[in-house]
């Protein structure tokens, strides 16, 4: 298996898909820091859904698409909006340096379930990239300052809500491959954003009624979501809207081109290669980090990321499919 035997325009497509992934993921810090988790989710997918409608109509060929086919696409699209919501909240509460890496740690999680599934496909290679990136984790869960050892995990928002959405990425993705067989990439995209876009909408509804309960004393118990019961902000065209509304619209752009880069790559090249290079759009989100937003990394977390960005590499690259 080598990068050099794939089609060239598959392994553009994955590079672009890589670009795209990388940059809307790397953008999420400033409008979610200003309008929060649930709307940033609501907000980034309608522009999503306008980006890959057109996309959908071009590009769809009328075809018998069995129900169940349709069925576990909605379900993939619930644990994809969880662990989308998720990731919103993991870069408003840490470093997206960190952040986005962790939530590249989804690999590991379709890994697992493929081999509860009875589908190993795990080599001497593959298995190092799971110690590699275990250790990674490991490495941010540890504090060894002060010559004592203490958990980070027990502390840190951001790493908590990072690991939630790598596992409900892990899930999605794990399943994504059955559904696109049957459905086909281009109703499984526009099937997947818009029904994220509806359970956002939904949650946002949900949201709203908490705070009209606020002095029912159970509201802060069943607030699950960690959903503010603060009354909402006016975003109409506030100066926020008007700062953060172009961002939003990056993302969704961004998002809706990586998505269907990466389904155009993985018809022209191999999914090892098309997963190995993608996966690797984490590294221009620590580069961005870094340069446009200032974070500073203890040694201790550069090491961490470095070795939970290999360890993703190697499995999605090697991973037998």
């Amino acid at each position: 298996m080598s990068i050099f035997q794939d089609n060239f325009f598959g392994i553009l497509g994955a590079l672009i898909s890589m670009l795209c992934f990388g940059l809307a993921d790397s953008l999420w810090k400033i409008p979610v820091q200003a309008f929060g988790a649930l709307r940033s989710v609501l907000f980034r997918n309608v522009f999503v859904v306008l980006f890959v409608l057109p996309y959908f109509l071009w590009g769809y060929q009328e075809a018998f698409v069995p129900l169940q086919a349709v069925l576990a696409t909605f379900l993939i699209s619930l644990f994809s909006y969880l662990g989308l919501y998720f990731f919103a909240k993991s870069i408003k509460n840490g470093l997206t340096s960190v952040m986005v890496p962790v939530t590249g740690l989804n690999t590991l999680v379709t890994l697992l379930i493929s081999i509860f599934s009875h589908d190993p496909g795990v080599n001497w290679i593959v298995g190092g990239g799971v110690l590699f990136a275990l250790s990674g984790l490991f490495l941010l869960n540890i504090n060894l300052k002060d010559g004592r050892f203490r958990l980070v995990f027990q502390h840190d928002k951001g790493l908590k809500y990072a690991l939630a959405c790598a596992l409900c990425w892990g899930i999605s993705f794990a399943y994504s491959y059955f559904a696109v067989a049957f459905t086909g990439p281009v109703l499984f995209t526009i099937l997947q954003e818009v029904t994220i876009l509806c359970l956002a909408l939904i949650h946002f509804l949900i949201a709203q009624l908490f705070l009209l309960r606020t002095e029912n004393p159970y509201a802060k118990g069943l607030n699950v979501f960690d959903i503010s019961l603060q009354a909402p902000q006016r975003f109409g065209f506030s100066p926020a809207w008007r700062q953060n509304w172009l961002i939003y619209v990056l993302i969704g752009i961004l998002g809706g081109v990586g998505a269907i880069f990466n389904v155009s790559a993985l018809d022209k090249a191999s999914i090892n290669t098309v997963t190995g290079l993608v996966c690797m759009a984490p590294v221009i989100s620590v580069l961005f980090g870094q340069l446009y937003y200032g974070e500073k990394l203890t040694g201790q977390q550069k090491s961490a990321v470095f070795l939970i960005i290999c360890g993703v590499f190697l499995i999605s690259y090697f991973r037998y499919y």
